[in-house]
């Protein structure tokens, strides 16, 4: 019965491009909260972008190789360092170093233009920097900080 449940989540999971992997974890109480992630081969400094899409949390890999995340935006931001993620949007979390460019869409709105691989990518909720965010987007991705 188990081996059919995980045959139908992988076939499910199929089209989408996503993959279930078996995650061994030593202690449930896990000093590293990226541990998980980096049995599976995701380094939090190889990450793209995190994004949330039919209530269902995804990572990119700068390989492209996409997995379920089980973290929340909120959660996500604070685990990951502030110099290279940014959330641009309700949706998601991205790496500064998969940014080529932006240009204004409004004048509180930006469109990003993303380097290779992803430059592609034609999602409104991976490209669109939000009006809520924006004004501190400018600063973080000119490297103006306040605290």
């Amino acid at each position: 019965m188990l081996q059919l449940c995980k045959t139908a989540v992988k076939s499910a999971l199929k089209p989408f491009g996503l993959t279930v992997q078996r995650v061994n974890s030593s202690s449930p109480e896990q000093t590293d909260p990226f541990a998980t992630y980096k049995e599976l081969g995701i380094d939090p400094d190889d990450i793209a972008f995190i994004y949330t899409k039919a209530q269902e949390y995804h990572v990119v890999h700068l390989n492209q190789k996409k997995f379920l995340w089980f973290k929340n935006m909120k959660e996500s931001l604070k685990q990951l360092p502030k110099d290279d993620f940014y959330l641009i949007n309700q949706s998601c979390i991205i790496h500064r170093a998969i940014i080529l460019d932006y240009t204004a869409i409004s004048s509180r709105r930006f469109l990003l233009k993303l380097k290779a691989p992803f430059q592609y990518i034609d999602d409104p909720l991976i490209l669109v920097v939000s009006q809520l965010y924006a004004r501190q987007f400018l600063n973080w991705y000119h490297g103006v900080f306040s605290n």
